[in-house]
C-alpha cells in the first residue's frame, strides 16, 4: 500500500494531469481511504493550494475507482457480513430500491 499512496500522493501534490491511482485493493482498504483525506483533502492538508477543479476531479475518480473495487457491499456498507444470503448490490442498484 505506502509506495502506491506515496507515489499518487507526490503526483497530486506536483498536480501531474495522468495519476498514477493505487489499486482497487489498496483504495478499498479504509486505512488507504484515511491517509488520502488526511494527506490531500482535510482542512489544512498540504494539497490545500491545489486548484478546486483538479481537487475534484481527483476525488471523483477516486471515488468511483473505491466503488468499481468493492464485489461486497454489505461487507463495506456495514462493515461486516450480513446473516441473510443477499445479491451483491452497488450503489445504483441501492438507489433504485431506495424509490421503489
Amino acid at each position: 500500500m505506502g509506495d502506491q499512496v506515496d507515489r499518487f500522493c507526490r503526483q497530486y501534490l506536483q498536480l501531474e494531469r495522468d495519476l498514477e491511482y493505487p489499486d482497487g485493493a489498496a483504495l478499498r482498504d479504509e486505512a488507504t481511504q484515511e491517509v488520502l483525506y488526511e494527506r490531500l483533502f482535510a482542512d489544512g492538508a498540504g494539497a490545500s493550494s491545489t486548484p478546486p477543479r483538479y481537487q475534484l476531479r481527483a476525488l471523483k475518480e477516486i471515488v468511483a475507482r473505491i466503488e468499481s473495487s468493492i464485489t461486497d457491499w454489505e461487507v463495506h456498507v456495514s462493515g461486516k457480513r450480513s446473516s441473510r444470503k443477499s445479491k451483491s448490490r452497488g450503489p445504483d442498484q441501492r438507489r433504485e430500491s431506495r424509490t421503489a
